[in-house]
């Protein structure tokens, strides 16, 4: 069974799903990827990225509008997004991606979504001494992500207990990993 990830990526690609010409072209490439990606010397890990896409499901609450308290279910858009930076290593075991550029209209969810992924690299990367930093052009810019992250972690039931999350900085004491912003 093709996960809606993969699933958004086919429909997008078909037109059977609306999309500007840079989301056609990134659902495009990410098939082309993985018909390619051994020849490429990459490889993807769906259970990894399946793993991701459970953390924010299971972890994560939005805490903000009509959807406050609610787990954070991905929409297909978002779940692509993460299949994609969490699903493709290369030979050596790191990631292929190592940054990603979200661009949608405002009242979508990229700030909430760039808060998981913040969450997520400070917390099921399971890396020591982790800094994961929130920057913009104005620091009360940087601060918005940081907050929603702050919030998350915050009213998580499943991280309330992981993360010490103070005024300018969310600690996660297990790993010495530190949120913050710029």
């Amino acid at each position: 069974m093709k996960h809606p990830a993969h699933k958004y990526a086919e429909q997008v690609v078909a037109g059977k799903i609306v999309a500007g010409k840079y989301a056609r072209a990134a659902c495009a490439r990410y098939l082309s990827d993985l018909e390619n990606a051994s020849r490429n010397g990459w490889q993807f890990r769906e259970n990894t990225a399946r793993a991701y896409i459970d953390f924010f499901k299971k972890a994560l609450v939005h805490t903000v509008g009509q959807y406050d308290g609610q787990p954070f279910e991905p929409l297909p858009w978002q779940q692509f997004i993460l299949w994609n930076l969490y699903g493709f290593y290369n030979k050596d075991g790191s990631r292929r991606f190592r940054y990603g550029y979200v661009s949608v209209a405002r009242k979508n969810g990229k700030t909430t979504l760039i808060a998981g992924c913040a969450l997520a690299a400070a917390i099921f990367d399971e890396e020591q001494a982790a800094q994961v930093y929130f920057a913009a052009t104005k620091r009360d810019q940087a601060r918005i992500g940081f907050e929603e992250a702050a919030r998350m972690a915050s009213r998580s039931a499943a991280l309330r207990g992981v993360c010490n999350v103070g005024k300018h900085d969310v600690y996660v004491p297990r790993y010495d990993a530190r949120i913050t912003y710029l």
